[in-house]
Order: C-alpha cells, then sequence, then structure tokens
C-alpha cells in the first residue's frame, strides 16, 4: 500500500470518488480545488450512475445506500421529439430499476464531499505551475504565491487540466457543437404543459442539425441545454449576462420550431451559460510517469452523448485506488509497471464510449433528425 501523501487536483466527482475510497482505506489525502467554495458555481444538471459504473465505486466508498435515496430511477424516462411536437419514441424510468439512476450534480458532489475527513479539500487554489523534482515527487504552485510538494500526485482537474501538461501537450478539440444552458426554476408555475411533456425524466427535441434538451431535476426546476453547430468563438460573440440579446439570439437559430416547444427558451429563467463541448483523441495519449497520473475528463473528456463521462471518472478513481492500496503499488521495483497498465486499462476502455459518444453526437445533432435517434432507441427495446 502506498504509504505516503496523496495530493488530487480538482474536487469534482473523480477526485472526490478517489480521496473517499483512499481515506476510508488508511491513505492520507488532500484535495486542491480551484473553486473558491462548492457552491461557487452552478454544477449544471444531473448524472445517470450506472450499476457497472460509477454505483461500483460508491459501494466501495460505502455510500451506496445513501446515493440509493438520494437518486432518482424514473428520472430515465424519455422522449425523442421533432420541431413540430411529434413523438417519435417514448420511454419510462420505473421507480425500482437502479440500473442507471438520475442524482443530480450537485447532489452527488455534497454526498462524496460530506464523507470526507475534515479538511481533505483546500478550495480557492488556483494551480499556475507543476515542476517535476526527484524521486516522483512534483512541485505544484498556486496563484495565490503558495506552493506544494506531493509524493504522488493526482490530476482530476477536468477538461483544461493542469496536471496533464506534464505528461503530455496533446489537448481537447472542439467538437462544433456548443449547448447554450438554461432552466425553468417553477415550471408548475410557469410552463406546465413543458412540465408535463419532460415528465420524471427528460426530452430531446430533435430536428435540423440542432436540439433542445430538458431534463427534470431533484429540485422540481428543469434544466434546459439549446444545442447546435456553431464556431468555437461563438462564446466570444455574445455577452451571456445580457439575457435579451441571448434569448433573442436562440429563437432566431431555432426559428420555425413549434411555439410550445420555444416556451422552453422564450420563457426560461434570464440564466444562460454557454458549454462548448470538448472530445480528446485517445489514439495517443502520454508516456506513464512515476509519481503522477490523472483521471476522468482529464484524461478522457468527451461528448455527453453516451452518458459516461463520470461514470468513467468514478470507475478509474477505484481502479486507481485499487492499485495504491494494493501490494504490488508499495514495490518500487514493479510500481511504474502497474502505473502504466491502470493507465492502459483506463484508456482503452475508455476510447470505446469516447467512440460512441462521438457517434450519437451526429446521431442526434443531424440533418434528418429525429430519425437516427428514434431508431437508435426503438433497436435497443427488447422484442414484445
Amino acid at each position: 500500500m502506498f504509504d505516503k501523501e496523496v495530493t488530487i487536483i480538482g474536487a469534482g466527482p473523480a477526485g472526490l470518488t478517489l480521496a473517499r475510497i483512499l481515506q476510508i482505506r488508511g491513505v492520507r489525502v488532500r484535495i486542491f480545488e480551484h473553486d473558491s467554495s462548492f457552491s461557487s458555481r452552478d454544477q449544471g444538471g444531473t448524472f445517470d450512475i450506472h450499476d457497472d459504473g460509477g454505483q461500483k465505486a460508491l459501494i466501495a466508498a460505502k455510500l451506496f445506500d445513501e446515493f440509493k435515496l438520494l437518486s432518482r430511477p424514473e428520472g430515465n424516462s424519455t422522449k425523442i421529439i421533432d420541431k413540430h411536437g411529434k413523438i417519435h419514441y417514448e420511454d419510462y424510468g420505473q421507480p425500482d430499476d437502479m440500473s442507471r439512476p438520475e442524482i443530480d450534480r450537485q447532489v452527488l458532489r455534497n454526498l462524496l464531499l460530506t464523507a470526507l475527513e475534515p479538511n481533505t479539500v483546500t478550495w480557492g487554489k488556483h494551480v499556475t505551475s507543476i515542476e517535476s523534482l526527484d524521486n516522483g515527487q512534483h512541485k505544484i504552485t498556486f496563484k495565490d504565491g503558495t506552493s506544494e510538494v506531493t509524493d504522488f500526485l493526482v490530476g482530476a482537474d477536468g477538461t483544461w487540466s493542469k496536471v496533464r501538461s506534464i505528461l503530455t501537450p496533446i489537448q481537447p478539440t472542439y467538437t462544433g457543437i456548443t449547448f447554450t444552458e438554461t432552466r425553468i426554476s417553477n415550471p408548475e408555475a410557469t410552463l406546465p404543459h413543458i412540465k408535463d411533456l419532460v415528465g420524471e425524466g427528460n426530452i430531446n427535441v430533435l430536428s435540423d442539425d440542432k436540439g433542445i434538451f430538458a431534463q427534470k431535476n431533484g429540485d422540481q426546476s428543469i434544466r434546459i441545454y439549446a444545442a447546435a453547430r456553431v464556431p468555437e468563438t461563438f462564446k466570444e460573440q455574445f455577452d451571456f449576462s445580457q439575457y435579451n440579446v441571448i434569448r433573442s439570439m436562440l429563437l432566431d437559430v431555432f426559428s420555425g420550431w413549434d411555439e410550445k416547444l420555444l416556451d422552453m427558451i422564450n420563457k426560461s429563467d434570464d440564466h444562460f451559460i454557454p458549454r462548448l463541448i470538448y472530445s480528446q483523441n485517445l489514439d495517443e495519449y502520454w508516456t506513464t510517469k512515476f509519481g503522477v497520473t490523472i483521471i476522468g475528463d482529464a484524461a478522457h473528456v468527451m461528448t455527453p452523448f453516451a452518458g459516461q463521462g463520470a461514470n468513467l471518472a468514478m470507475l478509474d478513481a477505484l481502479e486507481l485506488a485499487d492499485l495504491l492500496t494494493s501490494k504490488d503499488f508499495s514495490n518500487e521495483s514493479t510500481a511504474e509497471a502497474n502505473l502504466k497498465t491502470f493507465e492502459q486499462t483506463m484508456i482503452d476502455r475508455a476510447r470505446i464510449f469516447s467512440d460512441e459518444s462521438f457517434g450519437n453526437m451526429n446521431m442526434f445533432i443531424a440533418a434528418d433528425a429525429p430519425k437516427g435517434a428514434t431508431d437508435f432507441f426503438k433497436s435497443m427495446q427488447p422484442p414484445e
């Protein structure tokens, strides 16, 4: 077992899961997080946590019973709709189906965070540089002028990982699609017809190489994502704090769509966040370097169209915890080889889902949509 302290950069699902499992196995852990606090920014919508993915990590973290109470199996309900409002496919999640229940990102993160030992996370630590030292150690320098030396460094710091930069110059690439996120805080009062349409799960409104995705959250609000193929500079072309401007722009992008569907944009909250969608080429990644590794989006960011990002991140964390607490890792002569095996396994698995998610993206955001998505979902149904 690794008998020194592990330093994790990033307090997202990957970093928090790793820290929790290591702590209950007796390994000293600290996390440095860029955000100033847990609630300093909107974390986004929901995750579906799979029984063959993130749930395995939650069981190892001894948090599965709490997860079951917080998750929503019925959140797997889904509908495929075209721009005229015609429903092409619908399936309703069952309240006892724990194969891939939904849970709000903020709720999952809080579950993991509160399970950690006090003061495990130091907030407001913006990494500016990382320097490789001798014996596998690394020096981390922060924007506030402080620095730390670590015996084993884990980058769980997302798409633009600072830790990844010491392993490889390869950076994620823009997929050509941007989501503009908004929400409906009280759909019961303001948009009951959208509340009924979304139901307990989500809807995918697809046509004309564009999409509007809506999902129910645990607080009864509805999270909206308007997706379109736009240049990477799209974010800089608009001031997203100018709500009326963004709303008008989106209504223009989706001109000709059913007016009742466009209420999701026209009558949403004054809250818009651009989320550019990136993915990473996993044909080449990095050469193993003892004393440091990366997991989750830092290692293999992909599009959200396979629902695998959080699940892979949490599996990465579980498997890295298994490695660090194994007898093999305490032997310096075999530790680097075992770390390489872990990384290769992680990337090989991620490559499968990355390819799938990219294919799904081009199936959902397509000129002939919703045909491809409808055919796909129908093919997944068991025969009558």
